[in-house]
């Protein structure tokens, strides 16, 4: 039986080798794919019978060029009706929040974001009703607007995805059908602790590589291309473009491209998904150049005017005082929203960690020092008054971007996140972490996974009553890991390119998750856990 498939923003070369092997073997019929860049001309040639949808165009809900597909020719007529939106009801509010990576600017307010929210909706409806797909495939967790729609109308509708979870280790990904559900790896954990033994446990040598860089006392050699420590170079550049006399510099030679944009390049324009010029958001995915320049010079401006308040609502962190260390999450991202549901708004962490504290503690927050990045969006989820809603919490202290990662984990009672890498940290160097939201690293030993004041209470207290991370069973979590996961080399910013031979191997490991996923089930898929995997990277 042929497998019928929708593939979500599938760009890297293995995955669309192992989808058109599956293909031509007559395993797989891939109805509609999503790409984006200079692979689109690449799907439309391997996939000539599938309906091709710029990734750009179904972000901002422009229906795709394909004449034989009535519910693209019709997508102007389609609306919600009420069964569809109560079903939607308890996704609403993520996809509502997950604008604000395509509105930087807060152009839309509530009624236009709903309105946006029920043209995906309605498009996509008809879209999976039309196709009947069997399974869809996504590139990593849906975090973009339309995806997310889509992956909460399967999940309604029981049809199977499959999305790819980073974990943190090069090249290494978790395959997961849902991802507010129980894991392989959880599962593959719970099997090993019923039959823990004493003796060392093994891991792969890239996966011990990474450990062993955030063990280290100054971790100096990059981990992987996004686990670099930031370097303290980078946090002064921050400082040059929002404080003292430079700023106005770098604030001129915007002035300056956005002269060099009017006059030289005033027809020319860029893809994107974001709504920042005078165009309708559904009228087209490209915007000028002009108009890029100059929301940037906004957003920078907006980015100073936020990081000057954070500096000054900063203290000095005072180690040997009592405190749990919260790291701020970058946002908008899908670390976030979706993973941490609920608790997007990372005030209400702050909040619940106020409420919960044992007597004399108290919480030391500290911004991602990416957030207000010159060259990211860190704007669009950080209110004017974000920093001063943080600072009127009780028992909460700011503290400075350049403080010591290490030190503010080392000398911690605990740490807290959304579902920050900074919880697998954490417990690798000894120490428990509250976390808020659905991390690929739950159920590991030390990590409290709380939802509410008295949950976050109960945990707090365990911890304060000389509770000790366990190491055996943190690296035991980690070998359920390698044991569950696969190797897929997505691009640079997640490993090094595979030599000839493992992509070739990458490929075919694939094939096989895929082929066994479409026939047996998800969780059936995943390889004969007993047997060891070696993963190995250029």
């Amino acid at each position: 039986m042929v497998t019928r498939a929708i593939c979500v923003d599938i760009v890297d070369d293995v995955r669309i080798e192992a989808i058109h092997n599956l293909s031509k073997k007559g395993e797989w019929s891939v109805l509609y794919w999503t790409p984006s860049g200079a692979v689109t001309n690449q799907i439309r040639k391997l996939f000539q019978d599938t309906i091709v949808h710029d990734y750009y165009d179904a972000m901002r809900g422009i229906p795709p060029e394909a004449p034989d597909f009535k519910v693209s020719q019709n997508s102007e007529e389609l609306v919600p009706d009420a069964d569809i939106l109560n079903r939607m009801s308890k996704y609403e509010h993520i996809i509502l929040a997950m604008m604000d990576r395509a509105d930087p600017e807060h152009r839309m307010g509530y009624k236009e974001r709903v309105t946006y929210y029920w043209r995906l909706l309605s498009y996509w409806r008809a879209t999976i009703n039309e196709l009947k797909p069997d399974v869809i495939l996504f590139s990593t967790i849906p975090h973009s607007i339309y995806d997310y729609i889509i992956y909460c109308l399967a999940q309604i509708n029981n049809i199977q995805t499959i999305c790819f979870v980073y974990t943190a280790f090069p090249n290494l990904f978790l395959p997961l059908a849902s991802f507010d559900k129980r894991t392989s790896t959880e599962d593959r954990y719970n099997q090993l602790l019923t039959n823990e033994t004493t003796g060392e446990v093994l891991l792969a040598e890239e996966i011990q590589r990474v450990v062993d860089g955030m063990v280290a006392p100054s971790p100096e050699v990059p981990l992987a291309p996004n686990l670099k420590p930031v370097r303290k170079q980078f946090l002064i550049n921050n400082e040059r473009y929002y404080i003292g006399i430079s700023r106005y510099r770098f604030a001129l030679s915007g002035i300056y491209r956005l002269l060099l944009h009017k006059i030289f390049h005033g027809n020319k324009k860029k893809k994107s998904y974001m709504n920042i010029s005078a165009n309708q958001l559904y009228d087209s995915s490209e915007i000028s150049l002009y108009d890029f320049e100059k929301y940037k010079i906004k957003s920078r401006s907006t980015k100073g005017v936020l990081y000057r308040d954070y500096k000054s609502r900063c203290c000095q962190v005072d180690f040997k005082r009592p405190y749990v260390y919260f790291a701020l999450g970058y946002q908008p991202e899908c670390q976030s929203s979706p993973l941490a549901g609920y608790f997007y708004n990372q005030l209400w962490i702050a909040k619940i960690l106020s409420l919960s504290l044992p007597s004399g503690w108290i919480v030391y927050v500290k911004e991602n020092p990416v957030q207000l990045s010159p060259r990211l969006y860190g704007e669009a989820s950080r209110a004017p008054d974000y920093y001063a809603q943080l600072d009127k919490i009780d028992n909460i202290r700011l503290v400075p971007t350049t403080t010591s990662t290490i030190d503010l984990i080392d000398c911690s009672q605990c740490t807290a996140t959304a579902t920050g890498t900074v919880g697998l940290e954490s417990v690798l160097r000894g120490k428990p972490v509250l976390t808020f939201g659905n991390s690929w690293y739950r159920g590991c030993e030390g990590v409290f996974s709380v939802t509410s004041v008295g949950e976050c209470h109960k945990a707090l207290n365990e911890i304060s009553a000389e509770y000790v991370v366990n190491e055996h069973r943190v690296r035991l979590f980690l070998l359920a890991l390698e044991e569950t996961s696969i190797s897929v080399f997505l691009n640079d910013s997640y490993g090094e390119p595979p030599s000839v031979s493992e992509k070739t191997m990458m490929v075919s490991q694939l094939e096989n998750l895929l082929l066994a996923f479409s026939e047996k089930g998800f969780l059936e898929s995943i390889p004969n856990p007993q047997e060891k995997r070696s993963f190995s990277y250029s």
